[in-house]
């Protein structure tokens, strides 16, 4: 039901009256006030436009306590000094700082200990003496008495070894040379060359030597006499593996 501006006026000067009039008079206690201004708008009861008593007592005992348990968790707040705060922020520190230190140092030996590698000591093989670094650069011997010893020693050193490419006699003879080895007779045909050489050990032992080149074979056979069996052994060798 809609009112006109005019009836509203009415009724909320009706209203103030009636307000007034139940303010002068004494109200009993537990008394369930009946009035409302839009009950009396709309001339309804008041019950269908404000709540019961019960129900505002019963929030404000809700809020109550939720209040006391904001209390109880909360509790009392004391305020701590600001050097307390910073000394125990100190130590803390210290002892961070201790702790990661000591880590690092513990990480270190560990990846020492990781990476270090222990490689087992080999005794290495004495390196040959290069025996032909104690021959004569000049030296000098007939081709008699070359003769002579070549036909009465009996004991020799001779040893073979293949040939990647062959030279002429000249070069061989040459190659010989500048190893200390000196020429005293050479030759060469269509399956060989032949080379008859001699030098001094030390200045003090003699070398008779003769080398054979097999052409066809691609090999050189290296023959070595002198007083001492083991001194041709070593100088044979050392010769023979120039080529």
């Amino acid at each position: 039901m809609k009112n006109s501006i005019g009836d509203l006026k009415d009724i909320f000067t009706e209203a103030k009256e009636t307000e007034k009039k139940l303010s002068r008079e004494e109200k009993p206690q537990n008394c369930d006030f009946e009035f409302n201004t839009l009950s009396v708008i709309y001339e309804k009861s008041a019950e269908n436009f404000i709540k019961p008593a019960e129900y505002f007592m019963t929030q404000r005992n809700k809020e109550k306590a939720l209040e006391d348990d904001d209390d109880l968790v909360e509790g009392p707040t004391e305020t701590v000094p600001a050097d307390e705060i910073a000394a125990v922020k100190a130590k803390v520190q210290e002892s961070t700082q201790a702790t990661t230190k000591n880590v690092q140092q513990e990480d270190i030996l560990d990846m020492q200990k990781s990476t270090k590698t222990t490689t087992p000591t080999k005794s290495q093989p004495t390196q040959p003496e290069n025996q032909l670094q104690y021959l004569s650069d000049h030296y000098e011997m007939d081709d008699e008495e070359f003769r002579d010893f070549w036909e009465e020693e009996q004991n020799q050193w001779e040893s073979t070894k293949s040939l990647s490419k062959l030279y002429t006699e000249e070069q061989y003879e040459n190659m010989f040379k500048n190893l200390k080895m000196h020429s005293i007779a050479t030759g060469e045909d269509d399956e060989c060359i032949r080379l008859y050489l001699f030098s001094k050990y030390k200045d003090n032992e003699k070398l008779y030597s003769e080398v054979y080149i097999d052409k066809a074979q691609s090999k050189i056979t290296i023959t070595l006499k002198s007083i001492n069996n083991n001194l041709s052994s070593l100088v044979g060798a050392a010769l023979l593996a120039k080529f």
